[in-house]
Protein backbone atom coordinates (compact mmCIF):
# COMPACT_ATOMS: atom_id res chain seq x y z
CA UNK A 1 0.00 0.00 0.00
CA UNK A 2 2.88 2.30 0.94
CA UNK A 3 4.60 2.03 -2.47
CA UNK A 4 1.60 1.82 -4.19
CA UNK A 5 1.03 5.47 -2.66
CA UNK A 6 4.90 6.41 -3.36
CA UNK A 7 4.51 5.43 -6.96
CA UNK A 8 0.82 7.71 -7.12
CA UNK A 9 2.59 11.13 -5.79
CA UNK A 10 5.26 10.20 -8.25
CA UNK A 11 3.47 10.01 -11.25
CA UNK A 12 1.23 12.91 -9.93
CA UNK A 13 3.80 15.31 -9.04
CA UNK A 14 5.41 14.65 -13.02
CA UNK A 15 2.07 15.38 -13.96
CA UNK A 16 2.58 18.88 -12.33
CA UNK A 17 5.78 19.77 -13.79
CA UNK A 18 4.13 18.93 -17.45
CA UNK A 19 1.35 21.30 -16.34
CA UNK A 20 4.01 23.93 -15.51
CA UNK A 21 6.06 23.16 -18.69
CA UNK A 22 2.90 23.97 -20.85
CA UNK A 23 1.82 26.98 -18.38
CA UNK A 24 -1.31 25.36 -17.26
CA UNK A 25 -0.43 25.03 -13.73
CA UNK A 26 -3.21 27.63 -13.03
CA UNK A 27 -6.46 25.63 -14.75
CA UNK A 28 -8.73 23.21 -13.38
CA UNK A 29 -7.49 20.23 -14.40
CA UNK A 30 -4.07 21.19 -12.37
CA UNK A 31 -6.15 21.71 -9.35
CA UNK A 32 -8.01 18.13 -9.52
CA UNK A 33 -3.71 16.92 -10.04
CA UNK A 34 -2.95 19.13 -6.75
CA UNK A 35 -6.34 17.72 -4.91
CA UNK A 36 -5.40 14.03 -5.49
CA UNK A 37 -1.98 14.69 -4.17
CA UNK A 38 -3.85 16.20 -1.25
CA UNK A 39 -5.90 13.25 -0.82
CA UNK A 40 -2.53 10.48 -0.82
CA UNK A 41 -0.97 12.52 1.75
CA UNK A 42 -3.62 12.80 3.82
CA UNK A 43 -4.18 8.84 3.83
CA UNK A 44 -0.32 9.25 4.70
CA UNK A 45 -1.12 11.16 7.52
CA UNK A 46 0.75 13.98 6.75
CA UNK A 47 -2.00 16.35 6.85
CA UNK A 48 0.63 19.56 7.23
CA UNK A 49 1.22 18.55 3.11
CA UNK A 50 -2.12 17.60 2.23
CA UNK A 51 -3.25 20.96 3.32
CA UNK A 52 -0.71 22.81 1.24
CA UNK A 53 -1.82 20.84 -1.70
CA UNK A 54 -5.71 21.42 -0.80
CA UNK A 55 -4.91 25.00 -0.38
CA UNK A 56 -3.28 25.33 -4.21
CA UNK A 57 -6.84 23.39 -4.89
CA UNK A 58 -8.76 25.95 -3.59
CA UNK A 59 -6.64 28.87 -4.63
CA UNK A 60 -7.09 27.32 -8.37
CA UNK A 61 -10.88 27.08 -8.34
CA UNK A 62 -11.54 30.12 -7.00
CA UNK A 63 -9.65 31.84 -10.13
CA UNK A 64 -11.10 29.32 -12.46
CA UNK A 65 -15.28 29.38 -11.11
CA UNK A 66 -15.10 32.43 -8.82
CA UNK A 67 -15.52 32.04 -4.99
CA UNK A 68 -19.46 30.28 -4.95
CA UNK A 69 -19.03 27.70 -7.37
CA UNK A 70 -19.85 24.05 -6.51
CA UNK A 71 -16.75 23.06 -7.59
CA UNK A 72 -15.09 24.65 -4.31
CA UNK A 73 -17.34 22.62 -2.07
CA UNK A 74 -15.52 19.36 -1.94
CA UNK A 75 -12.55 20.71 -1.27
CA UNK A 76 -13.37 23.51 1.78
CA UNK A 77 -15.55 20.11 3.42
CA UNK A 78 -12.17 18.00 3.02
CA UNK A 79 -10.10 20.58 4.80
CA UNK A 80 -12.71 21.26 7.43
CA UNK A 81 -12.63 17.56 8.28
CA UNK A 82 -9.09 17.66 8.30
CA UNK A 83 -8.62 20.48 10.96
CA UNK A 84 -12.00 18.83 12.91
CA UNK A 85 -10.13 15.27 13.18
CA UNK A 86 -6.94 17.40 14.50
CA UNK A 87 -8.83 19.32 16.86
CA UNK A 88 -8.52 22.93 15.13
CA UNK A 89 -12.25 23.60 15.55
CA UNK A 90 -12.37 27.15 14.64
CA UNK A 91 -10.27 26.74 11.33
CA UNK A 92 -12.59 23.82 10.70
CA UNK A 93 -15.97 26.01 11.12
CA UNK A 94 -14.52 28.55 8.59
CA UNK A 95 -14.13 25.91 5.97
CA UNK A 96 -17.65 24.04 6.76
CA UNK A 97 -19.16 28.02 6.89
CA UNK A 98 -17.74 28.87 3.27
CA UNK A 99 -19.20 25.49 2.03
CA UNK A 100 -22.85 26.43 3.08
CA UNK A 101 -22.39 29.47 1.46
CA UNK A 102 -21.51 28.13 -1.31
CA UNK A 103 -24.37 25.62 -1.53
CA UNK A 104 -26.97 28.25 -0.37
CA UNK A 105 -26.04 30.40 -3.29
CA UNK A 106 -26.64 27.36 -5.95
CA UNK A 107 -29.64 25.21 -3.79
CA UNK A 108 -31.35 27.50 -1.96
CA UNK A 109 -32.09 27.28 1.74
CA UNK A 110 -33.80 23.83 1.81
CA UNK A 111 -31.48 20.90 -0.03
CA UNK A 112 -30.37 18.28 1.54
CA UNK A 113 -27.21 19.54 1.20
CA UNK A 114 -27.77 22.44 2.99
CA UNK A 115 -29.30 20.39 6.45
CA UNK A 116 -25.85 18.12 6.01
CA UNK A 117 -24.11 21.38 5.92
CA UNK A 118 -25.54 22.82 9.29
CA UNK A 119 -24.81 19.22 10.43
CA UNK A 120 -21.71 19.62 10.14
CA UNK A 121 -21.13 22.95 11.78
CA UNK A 122 -23.13 21.20 14.68
CA UNK A 123 -20.49 18.81 14.75
CA UNK A 124 -18.04 21.57 15.60
CA UNK A 125 -20.45 23.21 18.41
CA UNK A 126 -20.70 20.07 19.98
CA UNK A 127 -16.42 19.60 19.85
CA UNK A 128 -16.15 22.87 21.39
CA UNK A 129 -19.03 22.62 23.71
CA UNK A 130 -21.51 25.33 22.75
CA UNK A 131 -24.52 23.06 23.46
CA UNK A 132 -26.95 26.01 22.52
CA UNK A 133 -25.10 26.61 19.30
CA UNK A 134 -24.71 22.68 18.32
CA UNK A 135 -28.54 21.99 19.20
CA UNK A 136 -29.68 25.59 17.46
CA UNK A 137 -27.82 23.96 13.51
CA UNK A 138 -29.39 20.40 13.94
CA UNK A 139 -32.60 22.66 14.34
CA UNK A 140 -32.11 23.98 10.99
CA UNK A 141 -31.22 20.51 9.88
CA UNK A 142 -33.83 19.02 10.70
CA UNK A 143 -36.52 21.39 9.69
CA UNK A 144 -35.16 20.71 6.15
CA UNK A 145 -35.12 17.08 6.43
CA UNK A 146 -38.27 17.24 7.54
CA UNK A 147 -39.56 18.83 4.56
CA UNK A 148 -37.73 16.78 1.78
CA UNK A 149 -38.05 13.47 3.62
CA UNK A 150 -41.66 12.27 3.14
CA UNK A 151 -41.84 8.82 4.80
CA UNK A 152 -38.07 8.20 4.58
CA UNK A 153 -37.35 9.47 7.87
CA UNK A 154 -34.23 7.97 9.06
CA UNK A 155 -32.19 11.40 8.48
CA UNK A 156 -34.83 12.61 10.85
CA UNK A 157 -34.23 10.11 13.73
CA UNK A 158 -30.08 10.61 13.23
CA UNK A 159 -31.12 14.27 13.99
CA UNK A 160 -32.99 13.60 17.39
CA UNK A 161 -30.79 10.91 18.29
CA UNK A 162 -27.50 13.33 18.05
CA UNK A 163 -29.50 15.97 20.03
CA UNK A 164 -30.18 13.36 22.58
CA UNK A 165 -26.13 12.99 23.05
CA UNK A 166 -26.13 16.50 23.02
CA UNK A 167 -28.37 16.87 25.66
CA UNK A 168 -26.47 14.05 27.75
CA UNK A 169 -23.60 15.30 27.75
CA UNK A 170 -24.73 18.51 28.96
CA UNK A 171 -26.65 16.90 31.80
CA UNK A 172 -29.98 17.20 31.04
CA UNK A 173 -31.15 13.64 30.86
CA UNK A 174 -35.20 14.60 30.55
CA UNK A 175 -34.48 16.35 27.40
CA UNK A 176 -32.44 13.89 26.45
CA UNK A 177 -34.59 10.69 26.92
CA UNK A 178 -37.12 13.32 24.80
CA UNK A 179 -35.28 12.86 22.21
CA UNK A 180 -34.21 9.34 21.89
CA UNK A 181 -37.89 8.86 22.02
CA UNK A 182 -38.79 10.77 18.77
CA UNK A 183 -35.84 9.14 17.37
CA UNK A 184 -37.21 5.75 18.03
CA UNK A 185 -40.54 6.87 16.29
CA UNK A 186 -38.59 8.27 13.32
CA UNK A 187 -36.92 5.60 12.85
CA UNK A 188 -39.51 3.00 12.84
CA UNK A 189 -41.22 4.67 10.00
CA UNK A 190 -38.18 3.96 7.87
CA UNK A 191 -37.06 0.54 9.26
CA UNK A 192 -39.46 -1.26 11.26
CA UNK A 193 -39.57 -1.91 14.93
CA UNK A 194 -35.95 -4.26 15.61
CA UNK A 195 -33.67 -2.46 13.44
CA UNK A 196 -30.29 -1.75 14.99
CA UNK A 197 -31.24 2.05 14.74
CA UNK A 198 -34.13 1.84 17.19
CA UNK A 199 -31.89 -0.36 19.21
CA UNK A 200 -29.40 1.72 19.76
CA UNK A 201 -32.51 4.53 21.22
CA UNK A 202 -33.32 1.95 23.81
CA UNK A 203 -29.65 1.67 24.62
CA UNK A 204 -28.84 4.99 25.17
CA UNK A 205 -32.32 5.39 27.15
CA UNK A 206 -31.51 2.55 29.33
CA UNK A 207 -28.06 4.10 29.97
CA UNK A 208 -29.68 7.13 31.33
CA UNK A 209 -31.70 5.15 33.87
CA UNK A 210 -28.97 3.05 34.87
CA UNK A 211 -26.86 6.23 35.45
CA UNK A 212 -30.32 7.13 37.68
CA UNK A 213 -30.29 3.84 39.59
CA UNK A 214 -34.03 2.92 38.39
CA UNK A 215 -33.09 -0.35 37.46
CA UNK A 216 -36.12 -1.58 36.60
CA UNK A 217 -36.57 0.49 34.10
CA UNK A 218 -33.37 0.56 32.92
CA UNK A 219 -33.87 -3.02 32.55
CA UNK A 220 -36.66 -2.49 30.26
CA UNK A 221 -35.11 -0.95 27.39
CA UNK A 222 -32.01 -2.68 27.55
CA UNK A 223 -34.32 -6.32 27.09
CA UNK A 224 -36.17 -3.88 24.05
CA UNK A 225 -32.54 -3.13 22.89
CA UNK A 226 -31.10 -6.90 22.41
CA UNK A 227 -34.63 -8.07 20.90
CA UNK A 228 -32.96 -7.26 17.11
CA UNK A 229 -34.16 -8.31 13.98
CA UNK A 230 -31.86 -11.84 13.47
CA UNK A 231 -30.45 -10.30 10.05
CA UNK A 232 -28.98 -7.53 12.19
CA UNK A 233 -27.35 -9.66 14.93
CA UNK A 234 -23.91 -9.13 13.71
CA UNK A 235 -24.19 -5.05 14.33
CA UNK A 236 -25.50 -5.19 17.11
CA UNK A 237 -23.01 -5.58 20.78
CA UNK A 238 -25.80 -8.17 22.47
CA UNK A 239 -22.92 -9.77 24.32
CA UNK A 240 -21.93 -6.53 26.07
CA UNK A 241 -25.99 -5.56 26.71
CA UNK A 242 -26.98 -9.05 28.07
CA UNK A 243 -23.91 -9.00 30.52
CA UNK A 244 -25.65 -4.89 31.57
CA UNK A 245 -28.46 -7.05 31.75
CA UNK A 246 -27.04 -9.40 34.18
CA UNK A 247 -25.73 -6.97 36.25
CA UNK A 248 -28.65 -5.37 36.68
CA UNK A 249 -30.59 -8.52 37.73
CA UNK A 250 -27.89 -8.55 40.01
CA UNK A 251 -28.71 -5.06 41.81
CA UNK A 252 -32.46 -6.43 42.16
CA UNK A 253 -31.28 -9.92 43.48
CA UNK A 254 -32.60 -11.80 40.65
CA UNK A 255 -29.74 -14.78 40.44
CA UNK A 256 -31.35 -16.75 38.13
CA UNK A 257 -31.81 -13.96 35.51
CA UNK A 258 -28.49 -13.24 36.05
CA UNK A 259 -27.35 -16.21 35.01
CA UNK A 260 -28.96 -16.27 32.15
CA UNK A 261 -28.12 -13.25 30.59
CA UNK A 262 -24.35 -14.47 31.45
CA UNK A 263 -25.07 -17.63 29.35
CA UNK A 264 -26.23 -15.30 26.43
CA UNK A 265 -23.56 -13.02 26.80
CA UNK A 266 -21.12 -15.80 26.49
CA UNK A 267 -22.96 -17.80 23.92
CA UNK A 268 -22.54 -14.42 22.26
CA UNK A 269 -18.89 -13.39 22.36
CA UNK A 270 -17.78 -17.00 21.86
CA UNK A 271 -19.60 -17.08 17.76
CA UNK A 272 -17.91 -13.63 17.51
CA UNK A 273 -14.49 -14.61 18.68
CA UNK A 274 -14.01 -18.32 19.50
CA UNK A 275 -14.12 -20.30 22.88
CA UNK A 276 -10.39 -19.80 23.26
CA UNK A 277 -10.36 -15.79 22.96
CA UNK A 278 -8.37 -14.49 25.95
CA UNK A 279 -11.61 -11.95 26.24
CA UNK A 280 -13.65 -15.17 26.68
CA UNK A 281 -12.30 -15.91 30.47
CA UNK A 282 -13.83 -12.12 31.67
CA UNK A 283 -17.93 -13.86 30.69
CA UNK A 284 -16.46 -17.12 31.91
CA UNK A 285 -15.62 -16.01 35.23
CA UNK A 286 -18.70 -13.88 35.75
CA UNK A 287 -20.59 -16.78 34.61
CA UNK A 288 -19.27 -19.26 36.74
CA UNK A 289 -19.67 -16.35 40.15
CA UNK A 290 -23.72 -16.35 39.34
CA UNK A 291 -23.58 -19.91 39.14
CA UNK A 292 -22.12 -20.48 42.70
CA UNK A 293 -24.34 -18.37 43.90
CA UNK A 294 -27.37 -20.71 42.82
CA UNK A 295 -25.59 -23.33 44.25
CA UNK A 296 -24.50 -25.02 40.54
CA UNK A 297 -20.87 -25.59 41.46
CA UNK A 298 -20.42 -28.23 39.36
CA UNK A 299 -20.84 -25.84 35.84
CA UNK A 300 -19.58 -22.88 37.82
CA UNK A 301 -16.47 -25.03 38.38
CA UNK A 302 -16.14 -26.03 34.57
CA UNK A 303 -16.53 -22.57 33.30
CA UNK A 304 -13.72 -21.29 36.11
CA UNK A 305 -12.04 -23.76 34.82
CA UNK A 306 -11.79 -22.99 31.52
CA UNK A 307 -11.52 -19.13 32.38
CA UNK A 308 -8.69 -20.33 34.50
CA UNK A 309 -6.71 -21.98 31.26
CA UNK A 310 -7.11 -18.96 28.80
CA UNK A 311 -5.62 -16.66 31.53
CA UNK A 312 -2.80 -18.83 32.65
CA UNK A 313 -2.23 -18.85 28.73
CA UNK A 314 -1.87 -15.28 28.21
CA UNK A 315 -1.82 -13.50 31.40
CA UNK A 316 0.38 -15.85 33.52
CA UNK A 317 0.04 -17.07 36.99
CA UNK A 318 0.72 -13.79 38.93
CA UNK A 319 -1.85 -11.95 37.34
CA UNK A 320 -4.57 -10.59 39.59
CA UNK A 321 -7.57 -11.68 37.25
CA UNK A 322 -5.50 -15.61 37.20
CA UNK A 323 -5.35 -15.05 41.13
CA UNK A 324 -9.01 -14.01 41.73
CA UNK A 325 -9.84 -17.05 39.14
CA UNK A 326 -7.78 -19.82 40.89
CA UNK A 327 -9.43 -18.07 44.44
CA UNK A 328 -12.83 -19.30 43.06
CA UNK A 329 -11.32 -22.54 41.81
CA UNK A 330 -10.34 -23.39 45.19
CA UNK A 331 -13.71 -22.42 47.04
CA UNK A 332 -15.86 -24.34 44.17
CA UNK A 333 -13.85 -27.39 44.62
CA UNK A 334 -14.63 -28.00 48.16
CA UNK A 335 -17.99 -28.51 46.20
CA UNK A 336 -17.49 -31.06 43.50
CA UNK A 337 -13.92 -32.68 44.96
CA UNK A 338 -16.10 -35.55 44.79
CA UNK A 339 -16.63 -35.71 41.53
CA UNK A 340 -13.08 -35.47 40.52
Amino acid sequence: QAQQSDKAIEYLQKSVECYKKLKQDEENDMADVYMSLGRIFDAKGDFDKALEYYTKTLKIKEKCFGALNSELVNVHNTIALGFRLRGFYDKSLKHYESSLEILKSIKGERHPDIAKAYENIALIYRSQQKYEDTIEQFNKALEIWKSVSGNKQSEIGDIYHNIGLVYVTWGKRTEAMEYYKKAIEAYKVSFGDKHPSVLKCYNSIAFIYEGLEDFREALKYYLKAVDVNPKYKSEIDLAGTHSIIASLYQHLGQSEQVVEHHTKALEYKIKDLGSTHPTMASYMYKLAVSLQKIKKYKEAFNYASDAYAIQKKHLGEENQSTKATNNLLTELFQFVKQDY
